[in-house]
């Protein structure tokens, strides 16, 4: 992939992002083109600081517009899925490219985890296959000071460590082959969601840790993940987010 796309001339208007089923995707390009013109591929630029999430595909339309497209769906595009030489081929990479790989179902690792619990499982096609979720308790913080303040951070630290225990256990359980050697069993994409921090020493976990390698995508998670937290997530799964930045 590019490094990352330079970009200039947009920084007097902010980006507004739209989250659409891939199944309308084609329709929306359509109109988007109609209106601003047709849109040329400018690159990949990660998302964030992991090395390993997800990327957005950037396109610029003649009339400046830029439009990034991202998601698990097409979380694992790289240039040997698209060609040799990414962004010179031809024809060249276009949105209906990634748009027609993105109808290919993805199976979808998904953990998620706040220091109230945890929910991981496995999805195909936006469903939710196989699940586990449960909860920890894991102390807030105190104003206390002294002796007392050691106390509450060893306590802490052994509920924050139980919690991670529990959550490696149940995600080597359903995300890991037979014999529990962390090898990923038909998992194409990671969708991970909660508290980073926690989200990155659980993925540290020797169990787990072929599971940080995986093509990642990020969603916010509010309260303690559930079940239903982790359906939603997959049903979430088929969409893909498309983020328009305007020209100054």
């Amino acid at each position: 992939m590019n490094d990352g796309v330079a970009l200039t001339g947009y920084s007097g208007h902010v980006p507004r992002t739209l989250t659409i089923d891939r199944n309308r995707l084609p329709g929306w390009f359509e109109r988007f083109e109609d209106r601003q013109g047709a849109l040329e591929l400018l690159g990949s630029t990660p998302e964030s600081s992991l090395a390993t999430e997800a990327s957005a595909w950037t396109f610029r339309a003649p009339s400046g517009h830029l439009v990034a497209v991202d998601g698990a769906a097409i979380a694992t595009l790289d240039q040997r899925e698209l060609g040799p030489e990414f962004g010179t081929v031809t024809p060249p990479v276009t949105w209906q490219t990634l748009l027609e790989r993105a109808q290919w179902d993805r199976h979808v690792g998904i953990i998620l985890l706040r220091r109230g619990g945890y929910s991981v499982g496995i999805a195909t096609g936006g469903r939710l296959v196989s699940s586990k979720s449960d909860t920890k308790y894991v102390q807030g913080r105190t104003a206390a000071g002294g002796w007392s303040q050691q106390r509450y951070q060893r306590r802490r630290t052994g509920q924050t460590a139980n919690l991670l225990k529990s959550a490696t256990h149940a995600a080597t359980h359903l995300l890991s082959t037979e014999g529990g050697t962390g090898a990923p069993k038909t998992v194409d994409v990671l969708a991970t969601g909660g508290d980073r921090p926690l989200l990155e020493a659980l993925l540290a976990e020797p169990p787990l840790s072929p599971w940080a390698r995986l093509p990642r995508v990020h969603v916010a998670v509010h309260g303690e993940p559930r079940q239903r937290d982790a359906a939603q997530v997959a049903r979430e799964t088929q969409a893909l987010k498309v983020t328009i930045t305007d020209p100054d």
